[in-house]
């Protein structure tokens, strides 16, 4: 029982984590300049994921507990402990599952640290262009370095529409 519900919510991780990969992926593909919208969109997505796989971790953890309880082994006990100690169709199972998730973890892993790498491009991109639309308003910026408000200076066109 408790093995089956394992190999379930094990199952489940690994469609959440492969659909987190495809997620972070198109994200990758987008360009430094591509729209807020679909960046945002693209984010959004990708933190439903993880908030979705936390739970679904969670929720493997109290199995775990419980298994380890039913069994009398350690309440620390990895997943490659459990595979030690269960029948060997559940061993063959979970055995393809963990390797399964390690390596969608390990890609996870890089597409993020390519995304964190591609987030400073993005944020480069706005600076420039946010500095062209201060330069050809002949305004400063309105925040310091330090995000302190500063007076703009130069020509501001406010504009009401009727």
């Amino acid at each position: 029982m408790l093995l089956e519900k394992l190999i379930g919510n094990l199952r489940l991780q690994i469609e959440n984590h492969d659909l987190l990969l495809v997620t972070l992926e198109t994200e990758t593909k987008l360009p430094a300049n591509c729209r807020v919208d679909e960046l945002e969109k693209t984010q959004q997505l990708r933190d439903k994921m993880v908030v979705q796989i936390k739970k679904l971790e969670l929720e493997r953890q109290i199995i775990t507990r419980q298994y380890c309880e039913e069994n009398q082994l350690s309440n620390s006990v990895s997943l490659k402990i459990i595979i030690q100690h269960c029948d060997r169709e559940s061993q063959e199972i979970l055995q393809q599952q963990r390797e399964q998730l390690t390596t969608l973890i390990q890609k996870i892993s890089e597409a993020g640290k390519q995304n964190a790498s591609q987030a400073n491009a993005r944020i480069a991109c706005f600076n420039e262009i946010q500095g062209a639309v201060n330069k050809a308003l002949k305004r400063s910026p309105t925040y310091s370095f330090y995000g302190i408000i500063k007076k703009p200076k130069g020509a501001c066109i406010m504009q009401k529409s009727v």
